[in-house]
């Protein structure tokens, strides 16, 4: 398993990238692009999420319940088996178009 943690590792670009048995722990990953990405034996744990991109990324299976993100950007069919806390979930809305006051 290779871990990045406590890294600065925003704006970073992963796009297309493969990932296979890694963890990013405690990272700071504002703005990051995970565009294409593919995720096998992967995880996030207390890491800065807000403003990434996951576009035609699967997430199906990460969890980031302990993450923190203000948004992300990814498609609706990225987002299945994502598991997310009630508060992210209604963050993550708005990528369905819901408008919630």
């Amino acid at each position: 398993m290779f871990t990045f943690e406590n890294c600065v590792l925003d704006l970073a670009g992963f796009s297309f990238t493969k990932f296979k048995a890694v963890t990013f722990t405690n990272c700071e990953l504002t703005g990051a692009e995970f565009e294409s990405a593919d995720f096998k034996q992967f995880s996030f744990q207390e890491c800065q999420l807000t403003d990434c991109l996951f576009a035609n990324t699967s997430l199906n299976g990460l969890d980031f319940t302990n993450c923190h993100f203000d948004k992300l950007t990814a498609s609706i069919d990225s987002l299945k088996g994502l598991k997310v806390t009630e508060e992210q979930a209604l963050k993550l809305a708005t990528l369905l178009g819901i408008v919630i006051e």
